[in-house]
Formats: structure tokens, C-alpha cells, sequence
């Protein structure tokens, strides 16, 4: 252990800056990151028991991931700070173990943990959702770092006790318990330093490589056989024959050749380069095995991806992949620096790759800054509703204009404008809330900011007509889609009643009803125009496309654009609209207060 402990020694000025800058770099990025997604239902617990009993039940059910399923359950159930602090040690840690992997002498330790770091930061796929988002980075940083952690005994030669050997086969079935296809290549790693130990270095390999390797398999088998992989491949299309395989193969060879965030071809032209460099440069060829080893299991991580059954991208399954192929890059780079003839090449791709890491880090900081600011005026609308009785809150959607990988929030889904969304109904049981939901920001800012909470908290469509039917304060605007459909019927008649009126039925409804002088309009046409109340102009139209039915006060277009019966609130006193709600017949009980999903889609295609 001898080289992890220098590479340790905080004794040594560069060695404790470098590592002291990565710390803090890393951990501010930690504090501006908030739970999503994931966290939200591994953060549900009632002690270790029971922690225990929900992944017994996941891993029956949905994923044989226990180890980092386990361990980010736990944190979930902590103190976030204590997350924070030690996620930022892990990802020192990492780049710690891939510098010990390249065995370096001493005096190259400082520029190899730059250049590891700012390798990492920058070429690791989805790094928000594998560094920082709390679920994920147990999946991916520290499994990873875990495996790189283990390895330890391979790359370092030594007498190691039989009891030690013991232990290292428990410890290899949580090594191989991690990450399917980054335990794939951990294992490939073991046997190719099993046999560099018989051919190239012509000894025994010791006892602890084969109990080792015997644990990582059973653990390996452990995570891939759970009846929950089985079950949760239902979900994906089989991938059966020649040309499937073929077809994963090609998606594959994408990943390997893709450059920018959809692939890894600057790493891979940049090991090229450099293992070319060095076996030029270094007079015993021997030692181009490991950095050679490192990138095949690399490149044997990816494709290991075609016995997935989804679609193989430049993802967060790409992690140990890409961690495999730096640590080669960086024991090539050893090598290199071990000939004392390429120092000015060194030094200028290290200031180049920490001139943009610094471009990148200032981008995402800003991204994560606003990230978060947006989640902390999630927290205080959301206690401010709460505390007023509403129990059912919308919030506006996030703005995405700024967000990049570093975000977790980049490819991973906010609250929806669906309440029955399973990130939504998590968020709901986190925050003691009965429902939540998300529309867009202009609609937010003109009805619910502002809104009436009493109203909010109605989500029943016979209570909610009600609720505002006797109040003076309140003129009630209902548009609708096409309600020709019979199972409409019922909820057309209690609309007809409540607007005071003997119409006959009609495909289309649009109205405007001031209660306060018991003035009613209801209108067989399509479009009504002409309401003019407290100095506002009121302008609603229904049509059978959703896109087309509008409720317009003066200029501002306030309608959701859901099929079903609409009703908006407009308040007297306030001068503005409190409220606005859609109810179709199987949403009656609940109704939908965000905007459709054709409206999202068509606004946010951009996302």
C-alpha cells in the first residue's frame, strides 16, 4: 500500500494542493445539488429493517443492483450533508486510484492527479446524473470507485496472508455485486493480471487473486440473476437473432467512435496517441500491458452493453468504461513521462485540459446554481401553500435553457405535469403533500402564483362547482373540448345547472358567468366574444381540438389546452385569475391544473 499512501501524503505541498483544490471543486458542486427523480423513493423508509425488506423487494421485482441500492438508501435516510461530504471524498478518492493504477513514481503524482481529474470531469458521461445526483453517483462513482479500490492487490505486488485472501473473496462478491457491465470488465481485468503474473512476470499468481476472482463471480452472477432483471426486461423489446446482435454491435461501435456527449472518440484518439508515443519512447515493451489491458476492458465494457436489451448510448453505463480508458490513458502517460523527454508536450495538454475544465466548471456552476435556485422557490411556494391549506400545489416546469450534463437535471425528469407520475407522487409522500404538478411558467406566474389556495385544494368536480358557485368575488369561466361523447353526460348536466340555464345539449360549451348579478351567458356556437367585466375584455372559445379552445382575458392567453371541461376563476378583487382546472369523466375526482402533454411538447421540443 505503500503507493496509496504517497499519493496521500498531504506532507507533500503539490500533492496535498492538488488534492485540496479537486475537494473543493468537487464538493461545491455537491452543496448545489438537490434530490430528483430516484432519491425521492429510495428516500422512503422506516429504519435499516426496513430498508433491508425494499430492496429484498427490488431486487425480486426490478434490479439486482443491492450493493449501491442499499448504500444510497441509507444516505437518503441521513443528513444530506453527510452525503455531500462524502461523495466529494469518493470522487478523490477515484481519481486517487486511477493514478495509483498507472504506478507512478513520486515525483509525477501531482500533474498525473490534475490531468486524471480534469480527464474525469470532463469526459464522463452524464456527469450530473453519475457524480451528483445522489441515486445515480452510489450506481456509478462510487461501484466504480469501489471496483478501482479492489483492484488494489492486482496492481501491486505482495505476500498477502491466507486470512487476507478470505477476506478478499467477501470482498470480491461486493465487487462484482456493483454494475453489470463495469463488473464485466473488473473481472476481464483480474484475468488478464492473472495471466501477466504467469507469462510475462513467469510466477504464481497468489491466493488472493483466485479467491478474489471466485468472489467477483459469485457476486456478478448474484446481480445478473436476480428475478428482477427478468421481470423489468419485459419492459423493453426482446433482441433476438442475428440482426439484433448486429444492430447492438453498430450501436456500440457509435458509442466507441461518437464524439462530444454522444461517444468517446477523443479518449480513444487521445490513448491512441499516446500508447504510440510510448511504445516508441519505452524500451521495455512489457510495460505497455497494463495501459493495453485497461483499454480493452474498456472497450469490452461497451460492447458487453449488446446483451442489454435497451438501446446502447453514451450514458450513464458508459462510466466505468470511460474510467477504465483514463486510467489507461494516464499509465501510458507515465511511461511517457518516465522517458524525462516529453515535459513541454506534458505540461501544455495539461494546461489545455485544465483551461477547459475551467470553462466547463464555470458553465456548470452557473447551471447548477440556477438549478437549485429554482428548486428553493419550489420549497417556499410549496410551505407557503402548505401552511394556507393547499395541499395540492403546481409549480412552474424548470427552465432548461441553461442546463448541461453537470446538471442532474439533464436527462433526468422534474415534477410533470401528470400528478399521477411516479416522480410526482414520490415528491407528494416526501413533502406531505396529497398531490403536486407543473405547468408552464407564464401560466404559473398569471394563476397560480398568486392564486387562491382554497380553490388549489379542490380537486373534485362537483365540490370545486360548489365551492364557487355562491361566491360574488368570483366570475367563473368554463370552455370545453367536443362533449358529445356519452360518458360526458352526467358532468354536462351538472355544468348545465350550474350555469342556470335550459339549453339543450351541445357538442360545444363556451361561457362566461358572473354570479354577482346572477348574469348568465352560455352559447351554442363555437366562439363567444364580447364580455367586457371590471374593465377587462374576456374572450373564450371550445373546439374540439383542445389547441384551439381559449380562454383570453384583455391579451394574455390563459388556457391549459386539455381535452375535457375547463373552468378558470377569475377573481374581482385580485384582478386576475385564482384558479384554472380541467376535468375529463375518468378525471373527475382529480382534476388536471397543468398544461397538456401536446402543449409541453410542442413549447419544450427543444428539450
Amino acid at each position: 500500500m505503500n503507493a496509496v499512501l504517497s499519493l496521500l501524503d498531504i506532507k507533500k505541498a503539490k500533492n496535498r494542493y492538488v488534492l485540496i483544490l479537486i475537494l473543493i471543486l468537487i464538493l461545491l458542486m455537491n452543496l448545489f445539488t438537490k434530490k430528483i427523480a430516484d432519491d425521492f423513493i429510495y428516500s422512503q423508509s422506516n429504519g435499516l429493517l426496513d430498508i433491508f425488506a425494499r430492496e429484498y423487494e427490488q431486487y425480486m421485482t426490478w434490479s439486482g443492483r443491492s450493493v449501491a441500492h442499499v448504500l444510497a438508501r441509507i444516505s437518503l435516510a441521513l443528513p444530506r450533508i453527510l452525503f455531500v461530504l462524502c461523495n466529494s471524498l469518493v470522487f478523490v478518492w477515484l481519481i486517487i486510484m486511477i493514478v495509483f493504477h498507472a504506478d507512478p513514481s513520486e515525483k509525477h503524482v501531482p500533474f498525473l492527479l490534475a490531468v486524471s481529474a480534469a480527464l474525469v470531469f470532463l469526459y464522463i458521461p452524464m456527469f450530473g446524473e453519475t457524480v451528483l445526483w445522489q441515486t445515480g453517483s452510489f450506481n456509478y462513482l462510487w461501484m466504480t470507485t469501489l471496483i478501482m479500490t479492489f483492484l488494489i492487490p492486482y496492481r501491486q505486488n505482495g505476500q498477502y496472508s491466507i486470512l487476507f485472501s478470505v477476506l478478499y473473496f467477501f470482498c470480491g462478491i461486493l465487487a462484482g455485486w456493483t454494475n453489470e457491465n463495469t463488473a464485466g470488465a473488473m473481472i476481464l481485468f483480474m484475468l488478464g493480471m492473472i495471466l501477466k503474473n504467469l507469462v510475462l512476470d513467469h510466477r504464481k499468481p497468489g491466493i488472493h487473486m483466485l479467491t478474489g476472482l471466485a468472489g467477483a463471480l459469485i457476486g456478478i452472477l448474484m446481480m445478473v440473476k436476480a428475478p428482477g432483471n427478468a421481470v423489468r426486461m419485459l419492459s423493453f423489446p426482446a433482441r433476438n437473432g442475428l440482426s439484433s446482435l448486429l444492430i447492438a454491435a453498430y450501436e456500440a461501435s457509435i458509442v466507441i467512435s461518437g464524439a462530444g456527449d454522444t461517444g468517446m472518440r477523443t479518449l480513444w484518439l487521445l490513448f491512441a496517441a499516446v500508447i504510440t508515443i510510448a511504445g516508441i519512447a519505452t524500451a521495455d515493451k512489457k510495460k505497455l500491458y497494463v495501459p493495453l489491458l485497461f483499454a480493452f476492458c474498456s472497450f469490452a465494457a461497451v460492447y458487453a452493453m449488446i446483451l442489454s436489451p435497451v438501446y446502447i448510448n453514451f450514458s450513464r453505463s458508459m462510466f466505468g468504461a470511460t474510467v477504465f480508458l483514463i486510467a489507461g490513458i494516464i499509465s501510458s502517460v507515465v511511461l511517457i513521462m518516465d522517458t524525462g523527454r516529453f515535459d513541454i508536450p506534458c505540461k501544455t495538454g495539461l494546461a489545455v485540459v485544465t483551461a477547459l475544465s475551467a470553462m466547463n466548471y464555470m458553465t456548470a456552476m452557473i447551471d447548477l446554481v440556477n438549478t437549485r435556485y429554482q428548486f428553493r422557490n419550489y420549497d417556499r411556494y410549496i410551505s407557503s401553500q402548505k401552511a394556507a391549506g393547499n395541499l395540492n400545489p403546481v409549480v412552474p416546469a424548470l427552465a432548461r435553457e441553461l442546463m448541461t450534463r453537470y446538471d442532474p437535471i439533464y436527462d433526468l425528469e422534474g415534477i410533470q405535469g401528470d400528478d399521477t407520475h411516479w416522480i410526482n407522487q414520490n415528491f407528494s409522500i416526501m413533502n406531505g403533500l396529497e398531490s403536486i404538478s407543473s405547468t408552464k411558467s407564464d401560466l404559473w406566474n398569471q394563476i397560480y402564483r398568486d392564486g387562491e389556495p382554497a380553490l388549489m385544494n379542490i380537486t373534485d368536480y362537483d365540490i370545486y362547482l360548489n365551492a364557487v358557485r355562491d361566491n360574488e368575488d368570483y366570475i367563473v369561466l368554463v370552455t370545453s373540448t367536443d362533449l358529445t361523447d356519452e360518458s360526458y353526460t352526467d358532468m354536462y348536466w351538472v355544468l348545465q345547472e350550474f350555469l342556470e340555464t335550459n339549453h339543450a345539449r351541445t357538442g360545444y360549451i363556451a361561457a362566461a358567468v358572473s354570479t354577482a348579478d346572477s348574469q348568465v351567458i352560455a352559447r351554442e356556437t363555437e366562439i363567444y366574444e364580447g364580455l367586457t367585466v371590471e374593465g377587462h375584455y374576456f374572450y373564450l372559445s371550445s373546439m374540439e381540438d383542445p389547441e384551439n379552445s381559449d380562454i383570453v382575458i384583455s391579451t394574455d392567453n390563459l388556457s391549459n389546452k386539455n381535452p375535457g371541461i375547463t373552468v378558470s376563476v377569475y377573481s374581482k378583487t385580485k384582478g386576475h385569475l385564482v384558479d384554472e382546472i380541467t376535468w375529463r369523466p375518468e378525471t373527475r375526482t382529480h382534476g388536471i391544473r397543468s398544461c397538456s402533454e401536446q402543449y409541453n411538447k410542442r413549447d419544450n421540443a427543444k428539450d
